[in-house]
């Protein structure tokens, strides 16, 4: 709708590195988790406008990606970082080595001491409980399957997720 104004010719040099990242991301298995949930809406299992589905999406496949995103994470902070011809001063090693242990790598450590009690009122004002669906799905989740134990592998999330969308197929 923008015409010549939605795309920009010449060098992306801005954005190499955020581009370099997204295809590391992918390659670690982001882009699996894309491609299921592709196939599981190109299936018609999935209806974007169907909140009971995307409940059950939520319930069934939460801790199975987010575990997955912990070992993309875990490797990712333990890769080289490259030390950089031009600019020289950049810090190079293991990112969580660099963070943990900034003195082996000449950098600075800015950590603070903070009072425990302080973090917990933090805690207790601002920090939100982890939610993967709502308390009201789960509720009817533990009707259907009583003590159903939430997946933490694809394959049995996506077997929970087809067994509760063909039971909740007469009421959605």
């Amino acid at each position: 709708m923008a015409g010549t104004k939605s795309f920009m010719s010449g060098k992306s040099t801005s954005n190499q590195r955020i581009e370099a990242f997204w295809g590391t991301l992918r390659k670690l298995g982001v882009h699996w988790w894309i491609n299921l949930f592709k196939d599981i809406r190109d299936c018609g299992m999935f209806d974007i406008d169907n909140p009971v589905v995307k409940e059950c999406l939520r319930f069934c496949f939460m801790d199975a990606l987010q575990t997955d995103l912990d070992r993309i994470a875990q490797h990712w902070n333990s890769h080289d970082i490259r030390p950089q011809r031009t600019y020289r001063e950049l810090p190079s090693g293991k990112p969580d080595v660099m963070y943990f242990v900034p003195e082996l790598t000449d950098g600075h450590n800015f950590k603070t001491v903070v009072d425990a009690e302080d973090v917990n009122s933090c805690i207790n004002l601002y920090g939100k409980q982890k939610q993967t669906c709502s308390k009201e799905f789960k509720q009817l989740v533990n009707i259907i399957k009583p003590n159903v134990q939430i997946p933490v592998h694809p394959d049995e999330a996506l077997r929970l997720f087809t067994e509760l969308t063909i039971i909740l197929e007469d009421y959605i």
